[in-house]
């Protein structure tokens, strides 16, 4: 079965906490693998990656609160179900 893959940055270069996530779509899965980098000199505790989802998406893997330390980084994962799709 193939997989379409593409990187999606989700902040900017200049914020605090820069992320990223690699999203590959495999039939009805969407995996996301997030990079989260502290661009801070300060410990962060209790960072959260909140994600909603509308129509036929399910979460059904949730990434846990993160600690990054001062100018570190931290992978995470989240795992989407389609639950129907449409033809066209």
């Amino acid at each position: 079965s193939s997989a379409l893959s593409k990187v999606v940055q989700l902040t900017g270069f200049s914020d605090e906490i820069y992320a990223e996530t690699y999203v590959t779509v495999r039939q009805s899965d969407v995996l996301l693998d997030f990079l989260l980098v502290n661009q801070t000199d300060s410990t962060l505790q209790n960072v959260c990656i909140e994600l909603s989802t509308s129509g036929d998406l399910r979460l059904n893997e949730k990434p846990n609160p993160l600690t990054l330390a001062p100018s570190g980084f931290c992978l995470a994962k989240a795992a989407l179900k389609v639950k129907s799709t449409d033809n066209g």
